[in-house]
């Protein structure tokens, strides 16, 4: 079957994650659901749910209308509400990562600690300052001035990710003067540099959506963090076949059809007047195609091994 026939795929995968959400409860050992497994499943499913919003049209969907959140026809007056809603959606993301990875005690070395409480508020405050200077009328800034705004927070992604993985390890060891140690940052020695690199290129994704998309990157978290948890003790193969499953569906949320006429092109000259290599905007039109792919990939790792005390040769055994 070619795909010019396949004309609803991006409803599909909504359907096909709540598919394995239940097969995943019916695989279940236990006999009994918690509370918590259920609330985290309407979560899920709600975030998978409204992602459909930000799903693009394709021309052999000939019935397909973009909806009142990415329609471009609107009054400025609920332009400024989507600007005002989009902004206060991507700052709860971040705060939330914060407060996440802050409860989990990944936050322990100086390092993170930095990326979390300097770089990532700068990011996002450069990120809501060129939403607002784009997307107004009123020209503040010249063409060239308005390139550096996206330029640094190109490059401070760049700066957090060398940080991170200069200094990776987030579990730490107290001696307590007894047998049994006191273990921080116990989230994973793994998943806290992961989630810290995700939390990273989330404002350079949101830069690149617009803010009119941006809101999508709330939901993709959400649905990430919710499905981490509602795999837990699952397979490796039904792990990685539902993040398959959300990258994908992302995919359609960010704005993309399976069709090469659906490429953001202007994606290339964000930050940049023009190019004289390729290789850049290459990595930047890339990122924003596959960027469903490429952040969803960090989270789990969430699933890798949690550390304890026969493992604790992974631990950094001087806290900082």
């Amino acid at each position: 079957m070619t795909n010019s026939y396949v004309l609803v795929e991006d409803y599909v995968t909504v359907y096909f994650f709540g598919t394995l959400v239940i097969i995943n409860y019916l695989l279940k050992k236990q006999t009994s659901i918690s509370s918590e497994l259920i609330l985290v499943s309407v979560i899920a499913g709600a975030a998978s749910r409204l992602s459909a919003t930000f799903f693009g049209c394709r021309e052999e969907q000939f019935w397909c209308t973009k909806t009142w959140w990415l329609s471009t026809e609107v009054s400025s007056g609920i332009r400024n509400y989507k600007y005002v809603g989009s902004v206060a959606v991507f700052l709860g993301m971040m705060y939330g990562l914060y407060r996440y990875q802050k409860q989990q005690g990944s936050l322990m070395r100086r390092g993170l600690k930095f990326v979390h409480c300097t770089v990532h508020p700068i990011q996002c405050l450069l990120v809501i300052v060129y939403w607002a200077l784009s997307s107004s009328s009123i020209k503040v800034l010249t063409e060239g001035q308005m390139c550096w705004l996206p330029r640094c927070v190109y490059l401070l992604a760049v700066l957090a990710m060398c940080i991170v993985l200069y200094t990776p390890c987030t579990v730490y060891v107290v001696d307590t003067g007894s047998s049994t140690p006191r273990l921080y940052g116990a989230m994973s020695c793994y998943s806290g540099p992961c989630l810290a690199i995700y939390t990273t290129l989330l404002p350079v994704c949101a830069l690149l959506l617009q803010y009119s998309a941006a809101p999508a990157l709330a939901l993709l978290t959400a649905q990430l963090l919710c499905t981490s948890r509602l795999a837990e003790g699952s397979s490796v193969a039904f792990k990685v076949m539902i993040c398959h499953v959300i990258a994908m569906q992302y995919f359609y949320a960010t704005g993309h059809q399976a069709a090469v006429q659906q490429f953001d092109w202007n994606a290339a000259f964000i930050g940049f007047t023009s190019h004289h290599y390729h290789v850049l905007p290459v990595l930047i039109i890339a990122l924003r195609t596959l960027m469903s792919f490429c952040v969803s990939e960090l989270v789990p790792a969430d699933y890798g091994a949690t550390v304890t005390p026969s493992n604790l040769s992974l631990a950094d055994s001087r806290p900082r």
